[in-house]
């Protein structure tokens, strides 16, 4: 218990941990956030780890005592009375309270550290449920959003093919009244013509009358 290199179930010894491999894969796929929260997690673990092995030590000298004295006191209940009475000596009294007192510490710390262990693994573990519920939402959103670009592009082209229609209707309109047109302002064009030559023919015989008066003013003279 005196020795400041025996460390007592820490937790990254995973040697013995069936559940090593396990807490390997699930450390390697936390997110960046997520390790450095887990990082906090287990620098808090090691502090109350680090603790309540300060708190064994300092206590470690009183309770070899009391555990001395508890052997002491059981011995001389169990030995016979005197003049047959062996009471056990304080060297062999000291070494046996020291041996369980350091085997009580050892059990201590390693359910300290058994339980820091089972509050990092829980964290790993909502940590993955965390990660599986955001690629879940993530393929949702992908899915949700791809509709929506689908529906968006499909109702441009219903808008596209609905106005080509319209405009090849309206194409075909425009050519089948075309000749229609044509064809009404012809006779007017020729009605306009003929006007024009009657009106020319009635110009020249009022001149030809004209004339023809003109001379015959000449003859009477």
């Amino acid at each position: 218990m005196k020795d400041p290199d025996d460390r007592v179930g820490r937790v990254f010894d995973v040697s013995r941990d069936k559940d090593a491999d396990l807490r390997a894969r699930r450390i390697a796929a936390l997110t960046p956030e997520q390790r450095r929260e887990y990082e906090r997690r287990v620098q808090d673990e090691q502090a109350r780890q680090n603790e309540h092995r300060r708190e064994l030590e300092k206590n470690w000298s009183q309770e070899v005592e009391k555990e001395k004295q508890h052997l002491k006191d059981d011995n001389n209940r169990l030995d016979l009375k005197p003049p047959f009475a062996k009471g056990m000596s304080d060297a062999k009294a000291e070494e046996l309270a020291r041996h369980n007192v350091n085997e009580r510490a050892r059990a201590s710390m390693e359910r300290a550290t058994e339980d820091s262990q089972k509050r990092l693994d829980g964290y790993l573990e909502q940590a993955e449920r965390d990660r599986e519920q955001a690629q879940q939402k993530n393929r949702q959103d992908a899915s949700q959003q791809a509709r929506q670009e689908f529906g968006s592009s499909a109702r441009e082209s219903a808008l596209q093919r609905a106005f080509l229609r319209a405009r090849h209707r309206q194409d075909e309109r425009t050519l089948r009244q075309t000749p229609a047109r044509e064809s009404s302002s012809e006779p007017e064009q020729e009605a306009g013509h003929g006007k024009d030559q009657s009106l020319k023919r009635a110009f020249e015989q009022a001149n030809q009358r004209r004339n023809g008066q003109s001379q015959q003013k000449g003859y009477e003279r």
